[in-house]
Formats: C-alpha cells, sequence, structure tokens
C-alpha cells in the first residue's frame, strides 16, 4: 500500500530544504492551523523528493583536491546584510562567513582592446573607447568621481528626477504607481525605457562596468530598477567559510531528524487524491519508483523544472486552473555561466599584482574573481558572465545532438584532465560533498584552453602556466533553464508574489522558489516564497526572525 504523508515537497534546493525544515519545526499552534487547512492527525509527516543525486539546487559549493578546504561557488555564491531572511538564519545557524572584496581600485578593466585599471574609469579625465553623447560624456567627466556604471541609474533619473535618494518601501512604491507617457512602469522593458535617455554606446559601456548584461536587459522594468537602486550606503557581501551549500546541508540534517529526502525521485506529474475524510489530497507519480500520497505538495522548483511537468492535474492542467499557465510565464529564466580554473600558483599576482575582488572586460569572459590566491600555492580564478556571452561557452559543450544537452546524452567534447586526481581523501563529509561536487562537474578542454586565452589577453600576459584543473556549470542547462530569474513586462510582481504560492485558492498546492519572488536572483528570495507559501498554512514568523 501506498505510504501517506502530509507533505510532499519536491526539490531539494534552497526553498525545498528551509521550507521542509519549518514545516518541521511547526508549534502546536501552527500544526492546529495546518491540519484545519489538510486534514489528518498528529506530528507532520514531511518528505522531500530531489531528482538529482545530492542536495543544493542551483547552489554548487565545490573543492578541487589541490584545494580541499577552499570552497567555490559554482552557483550562488553570496548574501548581503540587508536580507533579513538569510541574515537572521546565518544568525541562528551560528554559520561561520566572511565579508567578500569585490571593488579593487588597481583590478582591470579590458574595454574594447584597451587596458584600463578600475580607478581609471571613475577619474574624469579618462578617454574611454565609448562613442558617447555629449550628455553623458559630461556625466561621467563632471569634475567629480562617475562610475560609468551608474549611467544605468543616471538615465532612470532623467526620466524619473523624483526617484533620487528613494530606497526601500518608498522607492517600491513610488515604481508601482510610476508611468511612462501614460502606460504603466510595470508594462515597459527597462532596455526600452533606458533608450529614452541613453545611447546604445552608453548602455554598452554601463553593462560592460556592471559586470552584467542581465542588469540592462528588457525585462520589467520595476523589477530591474528595484535592484538597480536599492543598494544602500554600507551594503556588504558576505561568503560562507564551508560553501553556501553547507548551510542547506545543516538544514536538511535538521529536518532528517523528522522528516525524510529521497534522491533520485523525478516527478513526472501530480492529480489530486480523495482522502476519504473530506480534504483533497495529491497522488504523486514519480517516473521510475511507486506513487506517493500527500494531503499536500510543495513544488519548489525553478520555472523551466515546472514548466516540464505533465500538463495534467488540478494546478498545471490548463483546463482545470487556467489562470496558472500565465503565472508561469511571467519570468524569464536568466543565462550565467561560471567555471573555475586552478593554477599551481597565483600568475595574476606574480605577473600583475592583482590578489582579490574582480575585473571586467567586453569580451565572452566578462568577469573574473581572483576567488584565492595563495603565494607559491593553488590559487583559483573565476570566470563569470550572464546573457548572449554564456551562448559563446556553451559552443564548446556542442556534441553531434546539439548544444547544451551534451553531459546527458553521453556525447560531445573531450573533458579536461586533473593533474591531481589522486590527491589524499577528504577530511570530512562537509569536504567530501564539495570534492564530489567538483569532479561531477568537469570541463570540455577547448573550454579550458579558450578561457585561459581570454584570461590572459584581458591581464595583457603571454606567459601565464596552463591550469592544472577545472570545474564548471552551465545553468541554462536542464533541469535548471536558468541561473536566476526576472520579471517579464506586463506584470505586476509585487502581487503575483502573494498569489503564486498557492494560485489555486483552497488547493494544498504550493509554489515556491528564487524564480516568482521580489528578490529575485538571491537566496533570500527563495525563502521569501517559502515564508509566504507557509503564512498561507497559518505559520507566523519564526522568533529567530523577529529577533533579528
Amino acid at each position: 500500500m501506498t505510504d501517506l504523508i502530509d507533505f510532499a515537497i519536491v526539490g531539494g534546493g534552497a526553498s525545498g530544504i528551509y521550507t521542509a525544515w519549518r514545516l518541521a519545526q511547526a508549534t502546536d499552534t501552527e500544526l492546529d492551523c495546518i491540519r484545519k487547512k489538510i486534514g489528518g492527525a498528529g506530528p507532520l509527516k514531511i518528505a522531500v523528493y530531489e531528482s538529482s543525486d545530492r542536495i543544493g539546487g542551483r547552489l554548487l559549493s565545490a573543492s578541487p583536491a589541490s584545494m580541499p578546504d577552499d570552497p567555490m561557488e559554482i552557483g550562488g555564491m553570496r548574501f548581503l546584510n540587508n536580507q533579513p531572511i538569510v541574515s537572521a538564519l546565518v544568525e541562528k545557524l551560528d554559520i561561520a562567513h566572511h565579508q567578500q572584496v569585490v571593488a579593487a581600485p588597481n583590478n582591470y578593466a579590458w574595454l574594447r582592446r584597451k587596458h584600463f585599471v578600475q580607478s581609471e574609469l571613475v577619474n574624469p579625465d579618462t578617454d574611454l573607447p565609448y562613442n558617447l553623447t555629449d550628455e553623458e560624456l559630461a556625466f561621467i567627466t563632471n569634475g567629480t568621481t562617475q562610475d560609468p556604471s551608474e549611467l544605468l541609474s543616471w538615465a532612470v533619473t532623467k526620466e524619473f528626477p523624483e526617484i533620487k535618494g528613494l530606497q526601500g518601501k518608498a522607492l517600491k512604491e513610488f515604481l508601482h504607481k510610476a508611468k511612462v507617457d501614460g502606460r504603466p512602469l510595470y508594462q515597459v522593458g527597462f532596455w526600452n525605457l533606458l533608450s529614452r535617455h541613453l545611447s546604445h554606446e552608453g548602455r554598452k559601456l554601463a553593462i560592460t562596468a556592471i559586470g552584467y548584461d542581465v542588469l540592462g536587459a528588457n525585462s520589467n522594468a520595476v523589477d530591474i530598477i528595484a535592484e538597480n537602486f536599492d543598494f544602500t550606503p554600507g551594503t556588504k557581501y558576505y561568503l560562507f567559510d564551508e560553501g553556501f551549500e553547507a548551510m542547506l546541508w545543516e538544514l536538511a540534517g535538521q529536518f532528517e531528524e523528522s522528516g525524510r529526502i529521497h534522491m533520485g525521485m523525478r516527478l513526472d506529474h501530480f492529480d489530486d487524491y480523495d482522502m476519504g475524510d473530506g480534504h483533497k489530497g495529491m497522488c504523486l507519480h514519480f517516473e521510475k519508483a511507486d506513487d506517493v500520497h500527500a494531503r499536500a505538495i510543495v513544488l519548489a522548483l525553478p520555472q523551466a523544472a515546472i514548466k516540464a511537468l505533465r500538463r495534467t492535474g488540478p494546478l498545471l492542467d490548463p483546463d482545470r486552473a487556467p489562470q496558472v499557465p500565465a503565472l508561469l510565464e511571467s519570468v524569464e529564466g536568466i543565462p550565467l555561466y561560471k567555471l573555475f580554473l586552478i593554477y599551481e600558483s597565483p600568475w595574476w599576482k606574480e605577473l600583475c599584482n592583482l590578489s582579490e575582488g574582480r575585473s571586467v572586460t567586453d569580451i565572452p569572459l566578462r568577469q573574473c574573481y581572483y576567488w584565492s590566491t595563495n603565494d607559491g600555492s593553488y590559487s583559483a580564478i573565476m570566470a563569470y558572465n550572464d546573457q548572449s556571452s554564456t551562448s559563446f561557452w556553451g559552443g564548446y559543450q556542442t556534441g553531434p545532438e546539439g548544444p547544451r544537452n551534451t553531459r546527458q546524452l553521453g556525447h560531445g567534447p573531450a573533458y579536461f584532465e586533473s593533474e591531481h586526481a589522486d590527491w589524499a581523501a577528504p577530511k570530512d563529509h562537509v569536504a567530501a560533498r564539495r570534492h564530489k561536487n567538483w569532479t561531477d562537474h568537469k570541463v570540455p578542454k577547448e573550454m579550458v584552453l579558450e578561457m585561459h586565452r581570454q584570461l590572459m589577453e584581458m591581464h595583457q600576459v603571454t606567459d601565464a602556466p596552463e591550469p592544472v584543473d577545472a570545474a564548471y556549470m552551465d545553468w541554462m542547462n536542464a533541469p535548471y533553464g536558468g541561473a536566476v530569474h526576472f520579471w517579464n513586462p506586463g506584470y505586476k510582481s509585487w502581487e503575483l508574489v502573494d498569489k503564486i504560492p498557492q494560485p489555486v485558492d483552497g488547493l494544498n498546492a504550493f509554489i515556491v522558489g528564487e524564480s516568482f519572488s521580489t528578490v529575485q536572483t538571491w537566496v533570500e528570495g527563495a525563502l521569501q516564497t517559502s515564508d509566504k507559501a507557509l503564512a498561507k498554512l497559518g505559520m507566523g514568523k519564526p522568533d529567530w526572525q523577529a529577533k533579528a
């Protein structure tokens, strides 16, 4: 007989594990509220179903054998001190973390085959190789220190002068009501808005200096403006000493004291199911496993993975829930790619005197972080790019069946072989997990060689030693369909963020994850949607959040 559980959580990423962990900690009062909605009695029976062989989702902390104590973030890598949920969770779990250095004045900018250091970009006397308008040029050469990346904000303030100085709630309230020629701002693409005040050359300079093409993309103008503007003075980036994914491993370990995590369980579809006690539950049909009956289902999946499910049942059948397809199309997955290269010594310090932070360029490399610089010993550099640049690197994945799917089909290019595959075994389970993550993400050899070539071009060196190890991930690959997501024009994200966690009223089917949050691109967004879904079940803000 098929087991009956209370909650089937599909997806072992940040939102799935966090949701399971919080449900397992429900107070007696919260449990009474939950039981009124889903039926049943007694302690909650909760299970997580993950299709892969690891917990983590789009968090992917890895370490090569040559640097076993250095976590390298092939997926999401950091959080901000002004993100309340993640910050409070880190404090509650007492997870060791440290501040990340991003900007360094002597780091490089390689722009249109001209070499600059970062401090020159904010020097009004620097002649940048872009054909800017007189007004744009005046902005970045007005006698004060003007960062060219601020051209995006400058263009927005040309449209909305009153936006200057707005932050947080005040900024969002303004954007929700703003109009462009009588048209609500949420219906406008950000690139379309920029084009009213910023030349193509100005936009190219700005997004190159920022390092992220997506921050100048044509997604919903409300949400990109909020992302660009809502960085207050004193905002800090933090990395985890053991890796971001280790936070989920800690949550998963605590959850498993009362719940279960099942690996290798890929959901095909789910239908409603009569529980026999006046409540409707769900029957989950997995590809290669027995069915599971649950009183409630939580889809803790990115947009692409939800859309890949069979369109049947009370939530995904468009005839039964006609409002859901439009909700699922409200966001777009954003391509993002990371590649770590390991060298026997940090040539970027030895040849260029660079040791931390990042450098930027307009070639497909786009930006690199000097991730781990160890004098005379193994060191790591991270290449990081998004949008169209990822298609360049995606070409190195191409095999007989086409790009982006060669790993799954067993075809494709020769992989770069580590020179240190036979190093000593990892010292503990955390290091072992990180090492497996590294070895599971081999890199096509031609991709490694081309990235090394572009790094030498960017740094204007000709004799850098070749890398000895590498790992990478293109997050457009299945099942993710994007590393992060942005709202499409035409959708009121601030309303949908409350609707999507339970798209069909009264149906115990929930959707959580970064995709449909108002803190997209961050784990904070994933946890935000989890909290909203749990609130619909009657759970309040936990004490550890309130105290923070």
